[in-house]
């Protein structure tokens, strides 16, 4: 996971977009556990005192979007203060064999500002921040 991170992220872009954006909670890490919930929610909020042009690209399999799928793909307008509610799932049955983490991404891109991702991981309860990245 550490590799496809470290690639897609930067402190320039989260340095950017934390005044303009913010993200409840800015990451998901979803259990492996028989039994554990499968879903997640994600709150992306404009803080900033104007709108934003911004664009959403969901994270691909195993993850997908149960709620709030309308906001994706095309360009948006996010009026100062409004706040997009998504739920997030991951499907167990497409897990690849063998793998003890799985990494998605969830990008937001405003004008002029480094794109932001947001991390989604599915790895067993042992596995620890560090492991993982």
């Amino acid at each position: 996971c550490s590799s496809r991170l470290a690639s897609r992220r930067s402190p320039l872009a989260a340095m950017a977009l934390s005044r303009l954006l913010e993200a409840v909670p800015p990451g998901l890490r979803f259990s492996d556990a028989e039994g554990a919930p499968t879903t997640r929610s994600l709150l992306i909020k404009n803080i900033s005192l104007g709108e934003l042009p911004l664009t959403i690209e969901p994270p691909g399999p195993p993850f997908r979007i149960v709620r709030g799928g309308e906001h994706v793909g095309g360009k948006l307008q996010l009026k100062p203060g409004e706040t997009l509610p998504f739920r997030i799932t991951w499907d167990r049955s497409s897990r690849p064999p063998g793998q003890s983490a799985i990494c998605g991404f969830f990008v937001l891109r405003v004008d002029m500002c480094p794109p932001l991702t947001l991390d989604f991981v599915v790895a067993p309860d042992s596995m620890t921040k560090e492991e993982v990245q």
